[in-house]
């Protein structure tokens, strides 16, 4: 179950807690103890607890003219008889006319009392006192009578326990047994508290972290009451994907960096192969004629142009890199900067009777960049697009403001991309044809290098292949 963030209580907050409750239980459990098997005592009045002492009262003070007649006196004999009240009872000249004493029956009255205020069968200590009311009844200035009456009061012990050996060992040295006894429970459920919900996630943790030393990232982190722990988890929940993705990143690139190898490689390889093995040629007499010999050197001449050509890529892919280093950026009019591509490429599209074309919008497009950079980007582009277009086909270039952005359209009229090979278009030496052969293609880092040219500049390049089937480079830029 997981625990709202703003519940979670730091791990200072839960020390201070059970520190507080390691202290406060031990004392409030022997106060509860003690205060148990302690004497409570309040007074209570025997005749009102049985409910005749009001009602004997009133019998006898509303009664002054009665006083002296006998039925009268053997029914208040009969109500008196079920209290422990003493009655004596004067004229007006003082004589006495009644009088009433309980004698043996007071202490029974008061143990039946204490049987049924007690919940134990054994005797209950008491104190014993009595209250003298002496009540003068007139009628104007002449006395009626007066009454003399003794109501008992007792004092009992509540829930007294039968052995008072053990009540006052509870009040004395039993309650530093009782608290050392608290105080021990307490620490083990405190310590056990700290065991449960600290050392043994922290333990957890660990062996989780040596796991992702190893290398396994399938783990889950667990969660944790105490804010501390908690946030350890997430960061190191957060540590571990993002190590895991540094690590698939880092086989990604060493992927890339293997074929890069390769590539260079082979494309190195192929054309010093040739220069050495015509150089040798020249060496050894093989050619026979000048004609033959300027051939050799010709094809030397050739490669080594490649060479220079595929050198002069590399050095060019590897400082985009730093785009800090190589931008000189100003403001570029870019119809003119296309129309100086278009123009240099005027010439091959004749050769290869290709249709070059530049449409572009009617208002002016101003854009900050390099024109350097930018016109070898573009160059790219087109340089593919004529490499793949047939004889007699078309290449058609697109300039317009899309959303208040730049965008440029490259379409030629060739086969177009595989749809395999769309996802690995501007990977350095990523060529469609596996051969590598040079006549079907480039360096294979022509769009790679238009690509970091373009995200130099903050804006995006894209490849599909157009409704009519050739290929469809797409640039955004903003302007």
């Amino acid at each position: 179950m997981k625990i709202d963030e703003h519940r979670r209580l730091s791990l200072r907050t839960w020390f201070v807690l059970a520190f507080s409750f390691l202290l406060i239980t031990p004392f409030l459990i022997v106060f509860v103890v003690v205060n148990s098997f302690s004497t409570s005592s309040t007074p209570q009045p025997l005749g009102q607890t049985i409910g005749l002492t009001n009602r004997t009262i009133q019998m006898v003070l509303q009664n002054v003219p009665v006083w002296a007649n006998p039925a009268w006196q053997s029914r208040l004999r009969a109500k008196l008889s079920t209290t422990a009240m003493e009655v004596r009872l004067f004229n007006r000249s003082h004589r006495m006319i009644f009088s009433y004493t309980p004698n043996d029956l007071r202490m029974s009255h008061l143990y039946a009392f204490m049987r049924i205020h007690s919940h134990q069968s054994a005797s209950i200590d008491y104190q014993e006192t009595w209250i003298d009311q002496k009540h003068v009844i007139l009628n104007g200035s002449v006395i009626l009578g007066i009454a003399d009456i003794d109501e008992p009061m007792i004092v009992l012990a509540n829930k007294l326990p039968v052995d008072t050996s053990f009540h006052n060992w509870v009040s004395g040295p039993g309650a530093i047994i009782i608290w050392f006894l608290a105080f021990v429970i307490s620490f083990i459920l405190i310590m056990y508290f700290i065991g449960r919900v600290f050392v043994s996630k922290m333990k957890r943790v660990e062996v989780l972290v040596r796991q992702i030393n190893l290398g396994y990232f399938d783990i889950d982190l667990p969660s944790s009451v105490i804010r501390e722990v908690n946030d350890l988890s997430l960061s190191l929940s957060t540590m571990r994907d993002n190590l895991n993705a540094a690590l698939m990143a880092r086989d990604q690139v060493e992927q890339e960096r293997r074929l890069l190898m390769a590539s260079i490689v082979h494309d190195l390889r192929t054309p010093i192969f040739t220069i050495v093995g015509y150089l040798e040629g020249l060496q050894k007499g093989i050619a026979k004629n000048t004609h033959q010999a300027d051939r050799y050197i010709n094809a030397c001449l050739e490669k080594s142009l490649v060479l220079n050509q595929l050198v002069s890529d590399l050095f060019k892919y590897s400082t985009i890199d730093q785009p800090e280093q190589t931008l000189h950026c100003e403001e570029i009019d870019w119809v003119t900067l296309i129309e100086q591509v278009v123009e240099g490429f005027q010439l091959k599209a004749v050769n290869q009777n290709v249709h070059l074309t530049h449409d572009y919008s009617a208002f002016p497009i101003i854009i900050s960049g390099d024109p350097e950079l930018l016109m070898r980007a573009i160059s790219n582009v087109v340089e593919n697009a004529f490499r793949y277009t047939p004889i007699g086909g078309d290449v058609a270039l697109l300039s317009e403001i899309v959303n208040q952005q730049l965008r440029f359209t490259v379409v030629d009229s060739g086969p177009g991309f595989l749809l395999d090979d769309l996802a690995h278009i501007f990977k350095p030496f990523y060529r469609g044809d596996k051969s590598r052969n040079r006549k079907t293609g480039g360096s294979g880092l022509g769009l790679s290098i238009t690509k970091k040219i373009i995200t130099a500049h903050s804006g995006q390049i894209h490849a599909s292949n157009s409704e009519a089937g050739g290929a469809c480079i797409t640039i955004s830029m903003p302007l």
